[in-house]
């Protein structure tokens, strides 16, 4: 027995601009948010970089890496979070800086002092493609 596919009908113009104008009075009415533009992830980067770079090194910029990390990954409590691709992110970043430690720490163990950028990357590259 064949399974039916199912068929879906055009919208036509008529439809699209019924939805479009149902759209704008639920944004209107606050029932919806509006469409975020989408980020340029190049240029957030690189501005993120640059403003990186330029920052004064004498302030406590590793304690307010620990407050961003807890609002990425939802360590707020009473807030409702989801786990958005960028909280995905902060969490493969966390776990690199562990495996990296680990990495570190045997070398240290082994008393080895130089290694390869290639094997600290290969210690690391199955967290990196999840």
């Amino acid at each position: 027995m064949a399974v039916k596919k199912k068929t879906y009908k055009k919208l036509t113009k008529k439809d699209k601009e019924w939805n479009k104008q149902f759209k704008e009075d639920m944004i209107s009415k606050g029932f919806r948010e509006p469409d975020k533009k989408p980020l340029n992830r190049k240029k957030f980067i690189e501005e993120t970089k640059e403003l990186w770079e330029k920052r004064d090194t004498g302030d406590l910029y590793y304690i307010h890496f620990f407050t961003a990390v807890s609002y990425m990954i939802g360590k707020r409590e009473g807030h409702n979070l989801r786990f958005s691709p960028e909280a995905v992110g902060v969490a493969k970043v966390l776990r690199i800086i562990l495996r990296l430690a680990d990495f570190h720490k045997g070398l240290k163990d082994r008393g080895e002092t130089q290694y390869k950028i290639g094997d600290e990357y290969d210690f690391v590259k199955d967290i990196i493609e999840m």
